[in-house]
């Protein structure tokens, strides 16, 4: 009885799909959150904005919680240091 092995082209593969997306910025608007989605999808990165509410599209903002900007693992560090510019 054999066991199926994993091989580094395996995991290589794995790295290279993988969808999961971390916080890169909080802010305490939508509109912020907006300002940092449209630079960082200029610069090639796909982008997720978590937290939104409806008074942040009103201009109310929202002070309860912070609006999370998101993006792929793979594209953290290339994020943050466009965040950071």
């Amino acid at each position: 009885h054999s066991f199926p092995t994993r091989r580094s082209s395996d995991l290589k593969k794995k790295e290279e799909y993988d969808d999961t997306y971390v916080v890169v910025a909080e802010v305490k608007d939508g509109s912020s959150a907006h300002i940092i989605k449209d630079h960082l999808e200029a610069n090639g990165i796909n982008v997720l904005i978590y937290g939104e509410s409806l008074p942040d599209y009103l201009g109310g903002g929202n002070d309860m919680m912070p609006v999370r900007v998101l993006v792929r693992r793979k594209d953290k560090e290339k994020a943050e240091t466009i965040i950071n510019e």
